[in-house]
């Protein structure tokens, strides 16, 4: 199949995923140097993994497909394959940092061209790689990318840096409530150019965002409050059920503000969007992905994510009560 003269790259909503893909649209837009060698068109836009599992049955073949600061997972990993054999001429990179992606390196490897898989920020690694190959002449990429690194690894943020860091959390909360596609296509764009541009209308937006995911963190708060009294003790956890009180987005949050009321390792159980399957979310601190990955090995999950404090397990209502079961049964020690 022929490919199309451009670059797509397809990067998680959050913080560090747009600012890894204006990273890659810097480096192809403006310098012409990667993910290939000349100045070709070059298009982003922001997904997440089930989103990314159906896109990749209808994309195009393009010159080069970049996938960024997206977990992993076995239906990826199947339409990777399924695109690599109607698109055997596409260069497929593969930006990304979460665990099932670590896990799942060496299948990865036999489908993709270039996999960069590391313990850091994703913005981190792909201007890490940028950076191979060319000089970087875009400060305010560069101070993106640095804050990204404080933020995620829970350092102090130098002076210099604090301003960049507060408009990067304003960003990642305005993204993680209001999924606009056309902010994050700006915010790309903003922070790839290498002009000294205004911020356009940024800080508008933001603040327009920022009040209404104040809005949300009150709802989740309030929620977290009313929902925290119901936790009842399985095993060594604590378990909510909120499949019928809560059906909004922002579920780990609500989790991780419900943990930090009770302060004990905690399981909120809530529906999916479509409420066909059923989600587990997994709060404690360095085990979390363990239990998850029992979860996956035993044959219960459908698939799990996140990271190793906080993880979602994904499940069909029929293995529920297992589930329930098999976590009673952990011995936390050895895990």
């Amino acid at each position: 199949m022929s490919l199309r003269e451009e670059v797509y790259i397809v990067a998680d909503w959050d913080a560090d995923g747009a600012v890894a893909a204006a990273t890659l649209v810097y480096s192809q837009r403006y310098r012409g140097k990667y993910p290939v060698e000349g100045k070709v068109s070059v298009e982003a836009i922001p997904s997440e993994p089930k989103y990314l599992e159906e896109l990749l049955d209808r994309l195009d073949c393009y010159l080069a497909l970049v996938i960024i600061d997206i977990p992993l997972l076995a239906g990826i990993l199947e339409g990777l394959k399924a695109y690599r054999e109607r698109c055997s001429d596409t260069k497929i990179i593969y930006i990304d940092h979460h665990i099932t992606t670590h896990e799942m390196i060496s299948e990865l490897s036999q489908v993709i061209t270039e996999p960069l898989i590391g313990y850091v920020p994703s913005s981190k690694i792909a201007f890490d790689r940028v950076s191979l190959l060319m000089d970087v002449k875009n400060s305010r990429l560069e101070q993106f990318v640095r804050a990204a690194y404080y933020m995620d690894q829970g350092l102090k943020i130098p002076k210099d840096l604090l301003s960049i860091a507060r408009l990067l959390s304003r960003i990642s909360k305005a993204m993680n409530y209001s999924k606009d596609e056309n902010l994050w296509r700006s915010i790309v764009g903003w922070i790839s150019s290498p002009v000294p541009l205004a911020p356009f209308d940024l800080d508008r937006k933001l603040r327009e965002l920022a009040k209404r995911s104040d809005e949300m963190e009150s709802k989740i708060k309030q929620a977290a409050n009313e929902l925290a009294i119901s936790a009842v003790k399985v095993g060594f956890f604590k378990l909510i059920d909120a499949r019928k009180r809560w059906r909004r987005k922002g579920a780990t949050a609500l989790a991780s503000k419900i943990y930090r009321i009770i302060n004990t390792p905690l399981i909120l159980v809530v529906s999916t969007r479509s409420g066909d399957e059923i989600l587990l979310i997994i709060k404690y601190p360095r085990k979390a992905y363990r239990v998850a990955r029992l979860l996956k090995e035993s044959g219960i999950a459908i698939n799990i994510g996140g990271h190793p404090s906080i993880s979602v397990v994904r499940l069909s209502s029929e293995n529920y009560s297992r589930a329930i079961e098999m976590i009673k049964s952990i011995n936390i020690s050895k895990i």
